[in-house]
């Protein structure tokens, strides 16, 4: 899954996921398509089994270096999850290290970050149809303590909630406020959206962990799909 829905924007300014409102049929199209976009899944072997990636190494364990570091959005696909971010380049994250003054902490070592932009930095998390994720789990920090989250299930509803953090980020250099956040929904989740709260902020992750989990009936997610698709043409038609 690419950023195609990412609205177009002038020349020169950086291009940042969508806010939370969201249209139930862009959604149900996302979904019943993710099977073809998204990249081979985690492996079965990793269902049921805690998932955590802390950013301090790559996927295969070799060490971020400096005082930033890339990866690919693909980095670590075999755990289970995809990552995009609103920076220039969505497929290409930054990691960050903290300030040592900070160990102890919930945001520590190496870290996700998105620096600030024009509107709301944003952090996109896809999990493959086949290994959806029971419940996600992260630490964040940025300068308000408060992000917030747009959840969408497997069977195309989408729901949003906020979150507040309060602790201070241990050092004299910054003024950012870090939380921890906990998703979890009645129904497996395929994408997380996280954003700042408010524009012009950087966004920093940490201590990311999910669950994957078994994929629900592929013929209810398709009856389910294709009932509502057919509402939504009804009701336009009306």
């Amino acid at each position: 899954m690419g950023f195609a829905d990412i609205t177009p924007r002038s020349v020169g300014m950086r291009p940042r996921l969508p806010g939370p409102t969201v249209t139930r049929r862009g959604v149900l199209w996302s979904w019943l398509l993710s099977a073809v976009l998204l990249p081979v899944p985690a492996s079965a072997d990793h269902i049921g089994i805690l998932q955590s990636i802390d950013f301090e190494t790559r996927a295969g364990g070799t060490p971020f270096v400096g005082v930033t570091d890339t990866f690919n959005a693909a980095e670590y696909a075999s755990t289970g999850v995809l990552l995009e971010d609103s920076f220039a380049d969505p497929f290409l994250l930054r990691v960050d290290l903290t300030d040592p003054s900070n160990v102890g902490t919930a945001i520590s070592g190496y870290h996700l970050i998105v620096p600030a932009a024009t509107g709301p930095t944003s952090v996109r998390l896809i999990f493959p149809l086949a290994t959806p994720s029971g419940y996600v789990a992260f630490d964040f920090a940025n300068l308000d303590g408060a992000v917030d989250v747009v959840a969408h299930d497997a069977f195309g509803s989408f729901f949003n909630q906020s979150f507040s953090g309060t602790g201070p980020l241990n050092t004299p250099t910054t003024s950012l406020l870090e939380g921890s956040a906990l998703v979890a929904l009645a129904e497996p989740i395929l994408q997380l959206d996280i954003s700042s709260a408010n524009a012009n902020q950087d966004l920093l992750l940490d201590n990311l962990t999910f669950l994957p989990v078994p994929e629900p009936s592929p013929a209810i997610l398709l009856g389910t799909g294709l009932a509502a698709l057919v509402g939504l043409r009804r009701r336009r038609a009306s």
